[in-house]
C-alpha cells in the first residue's frame, strides 16, 4: 500500500519526491515517496519499478503488515517475527525485479533463505529472554524492468529486535510425552496414570508453566526432531525424535510449510511454541521460531508405525469402571503412528457434526468411521487438512473404501478425542483414541 510520507526529508536522502528527469530522459509518471535513480527502459518500466517499490509492499513482517525504510520497524521474538521480501513483482503486463543485500557480519544476522520463486525470508537471531534489544537492517539494492533499472541502493530499512517475554524450556519430545504409571486421586478426580508436564493439583489440570518464567501463563518450549510430514495447508506437521511424535499445531497462524519457515525444508529442525492440546491430545501451538539443526541432534525416526490390534486396544486403552474414557496418559504414545488392518464396521460412517452419513454424501471436511480389528474397535478419523483440496487424493481413496465397505487397512497418527473444556480430566470423559490417516499411499 502506497503510504504518503510527511517531514522526512532529512530520513530519504538520494529519495525524490516527484516523478522528474535524472539521467535525462529518465521521467517516470506520478509521484512517488520512494523514487530511485533511474535510467534506460521506456516510461512504464520505469514507473512499474516504482510501483513496485512503493505500492506493493516488497517488504513485510511476518504478519505481512508492511516495512517501510524512513518507520523503524520494532521485530517482536514473542511473534517469531521474520522478515519477507518479493524479489520479483508483476506489474501490469511488467515484470520488476528486486534484488536485497543484508550484512551477514550482523551479530544479530540468521539466514537469507528463498521463500518461493517471488520471495525472500530474513531471518533474526533474537537476544533471548531477559537481554536488551538489539538493532537491525537490510537493504534495497537495486530494482530492474526491461531495460530500465536502479543505480545505486534504493533505501535502507532497520528495525528494533525485542527479547521474548518468557523464557523457552529446551525439553524433548520424550519428556513432553512422559506418563507416570498408576491410579492418583488428585484435587477430587482419580486419573489411572498422568503426564508428567501437566499440574494435576487444580479443577481443570493444565501444562505447569515453566518456574523459570517471571508471568507464567503458558508452558514455552523449545523441541528438537524431524519433520515427517506436514499438512499441504500447512495447519499442522508431525515432528520426530526415535520412537518419539510431537504434533505442532499452526491453526489460522503462519502455515507450517517450508515458503513461510525455510527450515522445514531441512527436516532437521527445532521449533519453539508452547504446550497445548486439543480435546485432550498433546500438541506444541503458538509456534514463533522454527531453526535449522544438524541431522545428529535427533535420533532418526522409526516412521514404520505399531500394530494397533484388539489385544493392544484391550491391553493398552480399556479402563474399568466407573471410567467412560479410554485411558489417555500412556506413555510416548501421544501422536505416535499406528497400523490397523480390519472390517469397516457398516452404519459407523459419521459426519463433521458428528451424525450418521452414508459415503455418497460425504464432503471433504472432517468425518469418522469405525473399523472391527477383529473383535475390538478404533475410531478412524478424516482431518481434511490433509487433502483440503482433494490433490493428495487422500479424501477420495477413503471415500471409495467406504463405498466398497469390507477391509480396510492403514496407517496414521494417534490422537486422543475427547473434552476440550477439561482435557485432562477422565471421569465422564467421552475421550477415545482415534487414528488419523495422512498420506494416500498408507490406505489399502
Amino acid at each position: 500500500m502506497k503510504k504518503k510520507l510527511l517531514l522526512v526529508l532529512p530520513l530519504l536522502a538520494g529519495f525524490a519526491l516527484s516523478g522528474c528527469d535524472l539521467f535525462g530522459g529518465s521521467s517516470v509518471d506520478g509521484e512517488w515517496d520512494i523514487l530511485p535513480k533511474l535510467s534506460g527502459g521506456s516510461k512504464a518500466q520505469r514507473t512499474a519499478i516504482c510501483s513496485a517499490i512503493n505500492d506493493l509492499s516488497p517488504c513485510v513482517n511476518r504478519s505481512s503488515l508492511d516495512l517501510f525504510p524512513d518507520v523503524h520497524a520494532t521485530l517482536e521474538q514473542d511473534n517469531g517475527d521474520y522478515i519477507r521480501v518479493t524479489t520479483k513483482q508483476v506489474v501490469d503486463e511488467f515484470t520488476v525485479e528486486l534484488e536485497w543485500k543484508v550484512d551477514e557480519s550482523q551479530a544479530n544476522f540468521r539466514s537469507i533463505k528463498d521463500s518461493d520463486g517471488e520471495h525472500k525470508i530474513i531471518n533474526v537471531k533474537y537476544p533471548g529472554y531477559g537481554n536488551p534489544s538489539t538493532e537491525f537492517s537490510w537493504t534495497l539494492a537495486s530494482a530492474k524492468c526491461g531495460r530500465a533499472k536502479t543505480k545505486g541502493d534504493i533505501a535502507t530499512y532497520t528495525a528494533t529486535l525485542n527479547a521474548e517475554t518468557h523464557p523457552h524450556e529446551r525439553v524433548s519430545i520424550a519428556q513432553i510425552n512422559a506418563v507416570t504409571e498408576g491410579e492418583q486421586t488428585i484435587h477430587g478426580h482419580t486419573y489411572p496414570s498422568t503426564f508428567d508436564q501437566v499440574n494435576y493439583d487444580q479443577d481443570s489440570p493444565y501444562f505447569a508453566p515453566n518456574p523459570d518464567d517471571q508471568n507464567p501463563d503458558y508452558h514455552y518450549v523449545t523441541v528438537k526432531g524431524k519433520v515427517i510430514y506436514y499438512a499441504p495447508d500447512g495447519n499442522w506437521l508431525l515432528l520426530a525424535d526415535g520412537q518419539q511424535i510431537l504434533e505442532v499445531y499452526a491453526g489460522s497462524g503462519t502455515p507450517l510449510t517450508p515458503n513461510r519457515f525455510p527450515a522445514i525444508a531441512n527436516e532437521y529442525v527445532e521449533i519453539s511454541g508452547n504446550l497445548s492440546q486439543y480435546n485432550g491430545n498433546i500438541q506444541m501451538g503458538y509456534v514463533t521460531i522454527i531453526d535449522e539443526i544438524e541431522k545428529s541432534e535427533v535420533t532418526e525416526p522409526n516412521v514404520t508405525g505399531r500394530t494397533i490390534d484388539a489385544e493392544f486396544i484391550n491391553n493398552n486403552f480399556v479402563l474399568p469402571a466407573p471410567y467412560v474414557a479410554q485411558k489417555q496418559a500412556i506413555d510416548g504414545f501421544s501422536n505416535s503412528l499406528g497400523n490397523i488392518s480390519g472390517t469397516i464396521v457398516a452404519g459407523s460412517l459419521k459426519n463433521r457434526a458428528g451424525a450418521a452419513t452414508t459415503a455418497s454424501a460425504l464432503k471433504n471436511d472432517r468425518f469418522t468411521f469405525e473399523v472391527d480389528l477383529n473383535g475390538a474397535k478404533i475410531v478412524v478419523a478424516y482431518d481434511y487438512h490433509t487433502d483440503a483440496d482433494g490433490s493428495q487424493g487422500l479424501f477420495n481413496k477413503l471415500k471409495s473404501k467406504l463405498t466398497s465397505g469390507g477391509q480396510i487397512s492403514l496407517r496414521g497418527t494417534m490422537r486422543y478425542n475427547g473434552s476440550d473444556s477439561t482435557p485432562f480430566v477422565l471421569d465422564g470423559n467421552p475421550g477415545v483414541w482415534n487414528i488419523v490417516p495422512f498420506l494416500t499411499a498408507d490406505v489399502a
